[in-house]
This record gives structure tokens, C-alpha cells and sequence, in this order.
């Protein structure tokens, strides 16, 4: 009982379970979208979303799974980045290795518009990073702090069309990173669109959020 309780536990020797150990955390998350329609038939909507969650590890686990843990950007995140590759906080990328983190905060802003019947159109904002609960000196910048995380944000935005197939949507996005968290403060708003490299597209099926 005291080790799935989480006391006495060595998490340098962690306990197992048929030979494999196992990890103990607890998980909450929230993903709320709002949509105010602007238009009397349905053509011009609004869309906006949050999608928060936190992670914490305790007892037999000194980390929070890596297929539980949080991650930042693609095509149903941030746009402007590559999935993984935000974060954690302000924390420099020196490796090719997938960012993860316990906390997530990401926001969106969606303007949705026909062009035609079948053709959509869309200009998005996205926002947000993920940070960690404990500090590692592989990744200064990284943890969370109230006073800081504001200021951590990337954000980036962009235009869209999809072609509406009545079953599914066949989607394409393309965005550009307006703020940079890994830049020093005070110089993260960088808006990088100066090439055509500099946009980041995103296909999809079916709308983001």
C-alpha cells in the first residue's frame, strides 16, 4: 500500500510492476471552444479556444510520462512552429529532441469566412507555450513562474482555406512566428516573413479546434 501511495519510495529505484515501473501522476486539462456566428447564414464565424492543462509526478515517478507530458505547435496548436518544438518556456532549442513539459496554456483566434460554397477561408492568431514544474539546468527558462509566463508566450498567425467535402474538410494553413519566447526579453516580437521559407504550412483534416 505505502508504494502505491507514494510513501517511502525511491525514485532512483523506482517499484515495479510484472518487472515494469510504474508511474504515478495526476493530469487535468481543459479544451473549451466558443463560436459567435457574425453573419445570419452561417458564413462568417468567429471561433475562439483555450486549452490549458497540468501535469504533476509524484511518489514512484521523478517525471511525468513522455506520452502524458504536454506538448507545443502544429497544426492544431501553435501553426507557426512545428509540433514539439516550443518551449519549455524560454528555454533555448541546442538539440533536435522533441520539447515536452508539465504545464500547457495555448490560445487561438479564428476568423472563418466562405469564399464559395465549397472553399473556406480563415486568418488565425495562435498563442501559448508549456513550461515545467521543476527546474533543470539543461533547460533554464523552462519552469513555470506567475510573474514571467506572460512573457513566454510565442505567438504566431497566418490565413488558411479549406475545401468543404460535406463529410470531412480538407484543410491548409500557413503561418509565420510573430514572437519568439527563446529570444532574449525585449526582443521576442520578430514577425518572421521576410521569405517565403519563413511560412510554416499545416494540412489537416477537419477544422483545428
Amino acid at each position: 500500500v505505502k508504494k502505491l501511495n507514494g510513501e517511502n519510495i525511491d525514485k532512483d529505484n523506482p517499484s515495479t510492476v510484472f518487472g515494469i515501473p510504474f508511474a504515478q501522476y495526476v493530469r487535468p486539462d481543459i479544451d473549451y471552444s466558443f463560436y459567435h456566428v457574425l453573419s445570419p447564414n452561417k458564413s462568417r464565424t468567429m471561433v475562439y479556444r483555450i486549452a490549458s492543462g497540468i501535469g504533476y509526478s509524484y511518489g514512484n515517478a521523478k517525471l511525468m510520462p513522455f506520452e502524458k507530458s504536454f506538448f507545443a505547435g502544429g497544426p492544431n496548436d501553435n501553426r507557426a512552429w512545428r509540433s514539439r518544438t516550443i518551449g519549455p518556456g524560454s528555454s533555448v532549442k541546442n538539440d533536435p529532441y522533441e520539447r515536452f513539459g508539465d504545464i500547457k496554456i495555448a490560445t487561438n483566434a479564428e476568423y472563418r469566412f466562405d469564399i464559395t460554397r465549397k472553399f473556406k477561408g480563415a486568418a488565425f492568431i495562435d498563442a501559448g507555450n508549456i513550461w515545467l514544474f521543476r527546474d533543470y539546468s539543461d533547460q533554464p527558462g523552462g519552469t513555470f513562474a506567475f510573474e514571467s509566463f506572460l512573457n513566454e508566450f510565442a505567438v504566431g498567425g497566418g490565413l488558411g482555406i479549406r475545401f468543404d467535402l460535406t463529410f470531412f474538410i480538407i484543410r491548409v494553413d500557413g503561418a509565420v512566428q510573430m514572437r519568439d519566447p527563446e529570444m532574449p526579453s525585449g526582443e521576442r516580437w520578430v514577425f518572421r516573413a521576410n521569405h517565403f521559407n519563413d511560412i510554416f504550412f499545416n494540412f489537416g483534416i477537419g477544422y483545428p479546434f
